[in-house]
């Protein structure tokens, strides 16, 4: 167990289960197709690398779309700028039309896939080699073994969908904290801003991630120079720049540009002023207006937030049929925790649950328990949102973080 330890031990291990883990997962999805978004996030990533303009799909910021975009030259995906759009129903007509119309939808799909085994992989090792550095080898290997075990991470793996690299990133960029609160040097610090970056800009509930970093990390601070303001206030101040610069990774994937198009005017399928108007919440709606006011945020940023807030917090006219019971708008609090249990191979569930009873019951160092009690925080925030929330419909995917922690 000691040689796991070791650099030259633990990295081409992980390496190899990666590798073996891709195996798996092009195995048990060969016959997978597309999912229902996957041709819009793909029409996308092709439309903001040929056009730079960022109107179509706002719902998710680019990275990821950009990714699978530059798998698609023009001698294999065909594109033409949309006419205008007036609804959502409108935009996904054409994006299906592209896709499948006047494209070989197959050949496409063959050529996204090993983008996100590639995308994916690596997180997976960042993810690792994190967890190595703050707890070492055999955890890591453990924490490695245990994802790629699963099921439904293995499921994600290829799909051109942004849950399973924003719950690995949210994760990490925590474990980063958390190292970096243990050994503050600029290269903890610089990693965590290029993770927050990334999560930021995979998926708007990326959000979740860098407002509890942000605050874990200040009332650690605060609390750890509680009689040394001045440290405190100096750390604290650091810690915004990373939270700065994860921002600015942001703006970057958008070129640096607030508006959508390049002559400024708005062609998103529904107007920014109404998308915003949509909101029930007054207090979400004052401040996706702030953002717009003082282009604090990229304009499209913004119109995914909105509809995020709109559609997934306050929710839709829908029905849920789960654990026996249809519901029509109703919230049911223990749903996602109910989704993991029923996701995750009850084998790794009573790992995990003898992994935390040897972690606080055992000889563990007091450090390691407030770390993992610091992870456990982030899975009651989430589910607490989750309970909240109207996105049930889309099932565990939106709890996947869990798995990693």
């Amino acid at each position: 167990m000691a040689r796991l330890d070791r650099w030259q031990c633990f990295f081409p291990l992980a390496i190899v289960l990666i590798a073996v883990g891709v195996l798996r997962s092009v195995w048990a999805t060969r016959p997978d197709g597309f999912t229902l978004d996957e041709p819009w996030h793909i029409t996308a990533g092709v439309a903001y690398l040929r056009t730079g303009e960022y109107y179509l799909n706002p719902e998710h910021p680019p990275l990821v779309k950009l990714l699978v975009g530059l798998a698609e030259p023009q001698s294999i995906f065909h594109y033409a700028e949309p006419p205008p759009l007036n609804d959502k129903r409108q935009e996904r007509e054409f994006v299906e039309s592209t896709v499948y119309n006047f494209n070989d939808a197959d050949r496409i799909h063959r050529r996204v896939r090993p983008v996100l085994y590639l995308l994916n992989g690596c997180l997976l090792l960042f993810f690792a080699i994190t967890v190595f550095r703050l707890f070492r080898g055999v955890v890591a290997v453990g924490a490695l073994s245990f994802a790629l075990l699963d099921p439904t991470v293995a499921a994600h793996w290829p799909v051109v969908m942004t849950d399973l690299p924003v719950s690995v990133l949210s994760v990490t960029s925590i474990l980063l904290l958390l190292l970096a609160l243990r050994s503050w040097t600029a290269l903890n610090l610089c990693l965590l801003a290029v993770s927050l970056g990334f999560t930021l800009s995979v998926k708007h509930s990326g959000i979740i991630c860098a407002g509890f970093v942000f605050a874990l990390g200040l009332g650690v601070l605060f609390w750890q120079f509680r009689s040394d303001w001045r440290t405190a206030l100096k750390r604290s101040a650091t810690l915004l720049l990373v939270l700065l610069a994860a921002g600015a990774i942001l703006w970057s994937t958008y070129g640096f540009r607030y508006h959508e198009t390049k002559q400024s005017d708005e062609r998103f399928n529904r107007p920014l002023d109404q998308k915003i108007a949509d909101v029930r919440s007054p207090l979400w709606r004052a401040g996706l207006s702030a953002f717009m006011r003082f282009h604090a945020l990229p304009r499209s940023y913004i119109w995914g937030l909105a509809d995020i807030v709109r559609t997934g917090m306050e929710g839709r006219a829908d029905t849920t049929y789960a654990f026996g019971r249809l519901t029509f708008m109703e919230r049911r609090p223990f749903l996602f925790p109910g989704y993991v249990l029923v996701k995750l191979p009850i084998p790794l569930l009573l790992i995990a649950i003898l992994g935390g009873l040897l972690v606080f019951a055992g000889t563990e160092p007091r450090l390691n328990k407030l770390e993992i009690s610091a992870l456990l925080l982030f899975v009651i925030l989430l589910f607490l949102i989750l309970a909240n929330s109207a996105a049930e419909y889309d099932g565990v995917r939106h709890a996947m973080a869990v798995y990693f922690v």
